[in-house]
């Protein structure tokens, strides 16, 4: 997440009180594998202060979204930065149940990191 990305995000929020959810749309090709994301600490103490309540990250894998407790916990971490990684996987390959891979053999998995 770039400086001037969370910039406008906090901004939009400040601008718009009833607003408390960012939206990080990661640009991928449709058929891409693998998405990373590595957010600074700084920039989640600054989401984090400025009271957002929800960080949603969107991207073609997967969505994820951190509310403001994590957020908050995430922020008071020692870490410098926090990575994000999701990986689509051939649901054949996963060592669950076979109930478990009938019900996903037509739905992406994906791996968080």
């Amino acid at each position: 997440m770039t400086d001037q990305a969370l910039a406008e995000a906090i901004a939009f929020v400040k601008a718009n009180p009833t607003e408390t959810t960012v939206q990080v749309k990661v640009e991928a090709g449709a058929n891409v594998k693998t998405v990373e994301m590595i957010i600074p600490n700084k920039s989640i103490r600054t989401l984090a202060d400025a009271r957002v309540e929800d960080l949603v990250i969107e991207s073609p894998i997967t969505t994820i979204m951190f509310d403001d407790r994590t957020l908050q916990t995430v922020a008071e971490a020692l870490r410098p930065d926090v990575k994000i990684s999701a990986s689509v996987v051939d649901s054949s390959t996963l060592s669950v149940s076979g109930v478990t891979k009938e019900r996903t053999a037509d739905r992406p998995i994906s791996i968080l990191q």
